[in-house]
């Protein structure tokens, strides 16, 4: 192909990509381009830290604790049953054992369990001994067993009625114990959101909201920026590759107007900072082995998500310090990507990112 048909087909893209272009910017209007409100990243703290809570207290200790008593030492006609009154407590397992003497010589045994302890509350309670009728019995012997001691009861049989005040019940279960009380601590107090709000440098990964309606986007410069250089004994030029997320978490249509908007912003080199202007190139793209994204104008519908990708010259043995993007290229009535010069104050609302991850705080809080 001579140069003069080279020339015609660059001619023609330009022409057909302008055309696209004027499309868009003719179909879209104000309020598609238009991003109101202050783009911001929050983060759910600042300073990440768990809450100091204390541990939970120790259990108290229960102390072993056994009485007990009959409320009557002997049977007469009139009353043949007695009550065993006791109180256990963190003894383990507490029974009863009687025998029954009979006026003619010979005896009989019974047992029952009477409660379960442990090192919990204890119990007080009474059990009652039916025995036979004086005359039939001789005597009984009552013994209770608990894990700290033992008691041994005789009850007597009287021939005729006898009547006295019953023995009063064992008293009292003794309190528990409670272990040292720990060290109260102070919670710490709500933590304070950090807030990264325009024109302040974002860093890469964070996502970045408008909540502004009626355009409203999530932004994330995604991390590394690529960089690479051409170095035959002296280097001879450079380039960098950068990547950028756009989603509509709106409800309306977006109208995006390229790659021709995002540029580097600042460069370092050898610890002097150097603003200025570095836009996409396509050689340069190619330089790299990147593949171009969202290069050209198109509409982002709600929930869609864009991936800008592209690559632009950079100085020889720099280090990208910032990237830009003009987010609102319609401002003031005018229509921006028709006058639009980074730096000549019609740029409308510019944001930037700086080369470096967030290591104040991490983290994101749901978009509502």
């Amino acid at each position: 192909m001579n140069r003069v048909n080279q020339q015609r087909t660059i001619a023609l893209m330009l022409v057909v990509w302008m055309c696209a272009f004027a499309a868009l910017a003719c179909q879209g209007n104000v309020q598609n381009m238009t991003v109101n409100g202050v783009p911001k990243y929050v983060c759910p703290s600042a300073t990440p830290r768990p809450t100091d809570i204390p541990p939970p207290p120790d259990p108290p200790t229960y102390p072993a604790a056994f009485q007990v008593t009959l409320d009557y030492m002997f049977v007469h006609p009139g009353r043949t049953m007695v009550n065993v009154q006791y109180l256990a407590q963190n003894v383990g397992t507490v029974s009863l054992v009687y025998t029954v003497v009979y006026a003619t010589g010979g005896s009989s045994s019974s047992s029952t369990t009477l409660a379960y302890t442990g090192n919990y509350p204890g119990v007080q309670a009474s059990y009652s001994v039916y025995l036979p009728p004086p005359g039939t019995l001789a005597y009984a012997q009552i013994t209770i067993y608990s894990g700290l001691s033992t008691a041994t009861f005789t009850v007597t049989a009287y021939p005729f009625p006898y009547y006295t005040t019953p023995n009063p019940p064992p008293c009292c279960l003794p309190s528990p114990i409670y272990p040292t009380p720990r060290p109260t601590f102070t919670p710490y107090s709500s933590p304070t959101p950090f807030e990264m709000v325009a024109p302040t440098a974002f860093f890469l990964e964070d996502p970045i909201y408008n909540r502004q309606p009626p355009v409203q986007l999530r932004l994330r410069m995604k991390a590394p920026i690529q960089q690479g250089m051409l170095k035959l004994i002296i280097p001879l030029f450079a380039a960098a590759a950068w990547t950028i997320e756009i989603t509509n978490v709106g409800t309306v249509e977006y109208d995006f107007l390229g790659a021709g908007y995002t540029y580097i912003s600042e460069m370092e080199k050898a610890g002097v900072v150097t603003p200025g202007i570095w836009p996409p190139s396509h050689y340069a793209a190619d330089f790299l082995g990147i593949t171009e994204q969202a290069y050209g104008p198109q509409a982002i519908q709600p929930g869609q998500t864009v991936i800008l990708q592209v690559a632009a010259w950079i100085p020889v043995e720099s280090r990208v310090s910032k990237v830009a993007l003009l987010l609102n290229p319609y401002q003031s009535g005018d229509p921006g990507w028709a006058t639009f010069t980074p730096g000549s104050g019609k740029e409308g609302m510019v944001i930037h990112w700086t080369n470096t991850l967030n290591m104040i705080c991490r983290g994101e809080i749901a978009y509502p």
